[in-house]
């Protein structure tokens, strides 16, 4: 399911089995506060990829899954989610 915008992105966050999203501070912490599993796809075009920066850095705490926007289809396919 793609959601639009939403003002009330918490509930619909913890309906959902898996969240792929900006690498945004904002949406990342809302969804490790639901305790949702993410995989976070970076602007690289925003202010020196701090995107980038903050999706790898969280990647390699085992937090979530960071993918290049080339990267997903295959990222996905060799996903293991059960490490999220």
């Amino acid at each position: 399911q793609v959601l639009e915008y939403t003002p009330d992105l918490a509930s619909e966050l913890r309906k959902a089995a898996l969240v792929v999203s900006h690498a945004g501070a904002g949406t990342i912490l809302d969804c490790l506060l639901a305790g949702r599993r993410l995989v976070v796809v970076p602007n690289e075009q925003l202010m020196a990829n701090h995107q980038v920066q903050l999706g790898l850095a969280l990647q390699e705490q085992g937090l979530l899954l960071c993918l290049r926007a080339s990267e997903l289809l295959p990222g996905l396919r060799k996903a293991d989610f059960g490490a999220l």
